[in-house]
């Protein structure tokens, strides 16, 4: 079931703050420390957000049933919402009162990563890569022979961004682009194995895997 816990004293001690026994939360996004959103889906197909403003003491639920498969992410941007599962992106411009499929499957769907309203990048399968500046209305393609599965896909910011691949060996290749997805190339962390998510602290030199 989804549960939803916080914490006030560096976590000494948690209270239970939401509670839905059909509601499998995959994430959580932050806007600031009062207002913060919840998604993930129940069964295969249904997604589900909920969202306080208060810090957590009351929780309701943003309408999301255009929206197929459970949602991996979510982001927004003001009133401008976008959300990803394995069958697409789509997109909300008003709150989340409706969505659209902004972007089409083509076969398994991995990550998206949106810098703002306009500019935003998509990681498919079979090294498919999209990236999209004007909110998702046109999507331009790169492709990436040799692998197979897409994971993750992050941008420091609009030029430097990395993506996690598999290759058809199923072995984790981080690929980087410093031309905002234009050209790709691998960049070797002596890893040889499988891993599933890229994040940044404090800066683009510092990469961590898990």
């Amino acid at each position: 079931k989804g549960v939803i816990f916080k914490t006030t004293n560096s976590g000494n001690n948690w209270n239970v703050v939401f509670v839905d026994t059909n509601f499998e939360i995959r994430g959580s996004y932050f806007y600031n420390s009062n207002t913060i959103i919840a998604f993930g889906g129940f069964l295969l197909s249904q997604s589900k957000i909920v969202k306080t403003t208060n810090a957590g003491e009351n929780w309701y639920y943003i309408p999301s049933d255009e929206i197929t498969g459970h949602i991996r992410s979510i982001i927004s941007f003001g009133a401008v919402f976008y959300a990803t599962t394995a069958t697409g992106i789509f997109k909300s411009s008003n709150n989340g009162e409706n969505w659209i499929r902004i972007l089409p499957q083509f076969g398994e769907f991995g990550s998206s990563y949106f810098l703002n309203e306009l500019t935003g990048f998509a990681a498919y399968d079979l090294g498919y890569i999209y990236k999209t500046n004007n909110g998702g209305i046109n999507w331009q393609a790169t492709i990436l022979p040799g692998y197979v599965y897409a994971h993750k896909i992050f941008f420091t910011d609009v030029n430097n961004g990395y993506v996690i691949l598999d290759t058809t060996s199923f072995i984790s290749r981080i690929l980087r682009t410093t031309n905002s997805g234009i050209d790709w190339f691998e960049i070797n962390p002596g890893l040889q194995n499988h891993f599933w998510s890229i994040f940044f602290y404090k800066s683009i030199y510092r990469i961590y895997f898990r």
